[in-house]
């Protein structure tokens, strides 16, 4: 299912006042400390194929990341914004931090989050625990 997007609640959290253009929000933040920017995009209501569609970009000093068709925004305490799509199979997410940071995490099975983390591969550790935060959330 999804569910609403509220540009207002990631201005709330982020305590930075967006760019907003007709169907578009650009939030600049910049992180003093380690001198990192993080250009945070979202677009709603874009018309492709006859649908409406939803994209969110980050652009930061080491990258340029996208993702389509998000259900859901997450706040995760104290600094984190997750943004969601997933199925009963795979979950894709991009995690944006206050303190300019960016995750994303692609095509992951779901199986891996449910896993005993003693029981996995080293190299799905990071995902299985990022992850495991948003599982419970996700109907």
């Amino acid at each position: 299912m999804e569910k609403d997007i509220n540009p207002i609640e990631i201005t709330n959290f982020l305590e930075v006042e967006p760019e907003k253009t007709f169907n578009c929000w650009t939030w600049k933040l910049y992180d003093k400390e380690n001198k990192s920017f993080l250009f945070l995009s979202l677009y709603t209501d874009i018309e492709f194929d006859g649908k409406k569609n939803r994209l969110v970009s980050v652009q930061t000093n080491f990258g340029y990341f996208e993702l389509h068709n998000f259900s859901h925004v997450l706040f995760l305490e104290p600094n984190e914004i997750s943004f969601v799509e997933f199925s009963k199979e795979k979950i894709n997410c991009l995690i944006v931090g206050k303190n300019c940071t960016c995750s994303l995490y692609s095509n992951i099975n779901r199986d891996i989050v449910k896993t005993n983390i003693a029981e996995l591969d080293p190299a799905f550790l990071l995902s299985a625990l990022q992850l495991a935060l948003l599982e419970d959330t996700l109907a």
